[in-house]
This record gives C-alpha cells, sequence and structure tokens, in this order.
C-alpha cells in the first residue's frame, strides 16, 4: 500500500509535468508510456483515456484521489493505527495536489516578457531619476 500511495503520488507529479514541461512530454508522451515506465497500471490508463474522451483537463488529481482512497481503507482495516497518522498523510496530498494546481496555473497565466522589460525599465527610471533630483537638490 505504501508504494501504490508514493507511486500516485508520482504519478500526479509527472501528470502536470507533462503539460508544463517539454522534456517530460517526449519521455511520456502517451498514456502507454506512462505504463511501460511502470508509474500507471493498465486499468489505470484505461481510465485516463476513458476520462480524456469526457473533458480535455488535466487530471493530475486522479492518481492523488486513488492515494486518498487506499489511506482511508488502510484505516478501516486495521494497517493504520492512528488517527493522527491518517490527517497527516491526507493534509500532505492535499499540499501536493495544491502546489501541483499551482504549477499548471502558473503555466497557464504567460506573463509576456514585455511586461518584466517594462517594469524594470520604471523600476531603474524611477530610481535614477530620484538620485538626480536629489543630487541636483543637495547642489543647490
Amino acid at each position: 500500500m505504501r508504494r501504490n500511495i508514493v507511486r500516485y503520488a508520482i504519478l500526479a507529479y509527472v501528470i502536470t509535468l507533462q503539460r508544463v514541461s517539454l522534456r517530460v512530454k517526449r519521455r511520456f508522451p502517451t498514456w502507454q508510456h506512462v505504463v511501460d515506465s511502470g508509474l500507471m497500471l493498465e486499468s489505470e490508463r484505461k481510465v485516463f483515456e476513458k476520462m480524456d474522451g469526457k473533458s480535455p483537463m488535466s487530471k493530475y488529481w486522479m492518481p492523488l484521489v486513488w492515494a486518498t482512497n487506499i489511506i482511508n481503507r488502510a484505516r478501516k482495516e486495521g494497517l493504520i493505527t492512528s488517527d493522527h497518522i491518517v490527517q497527516t498523510l491526507l493534509v500532505e496530498l492535499s499540499d501536493i495536489r495544491r502546489r501541483l494546481g499551482a504549477l499548471i496555473g502558473y503555466d497557464t497565466v504567460c506573463v509576456p516578457l514585455v511586461y518584466t522589460q517594462a517594469s524594470s525599465f520604471s523600476y531603474y527610471l524611477f530610481y535614477n531619476t530620484s538620485i538626480s533630483v536629489t543630487h541636483i537638490y543637495i547642489a543647490s
């Protein structure tokens, strides 16, 4: 069960990076490549392909839901003895999901290069002007 939870967390990370990184997209161009690497089972691939037909949105959250189900099942079966441990694991999975969502958000919203250049230019212009005016004011 531990290995499956970690595998699902890594799978969620890989699915997210497929959208963000060209290098990862070249390494895992299809779901079958992910299956061949051992990160995904054949049955899970079928679920992903079925969901791809329904929605083009990223499915990075699905393996994290599966990991959550494993944790809850382990608690019911008595394999995890403490509610505190369950809570800690669920908080960590939630944090992973939040961070992966933020990564997709950063990739989705592009800040044009012109914006950063314009803000840098205005920053330097303001401070150079301030220094010049202060120097002239002090000199007189």
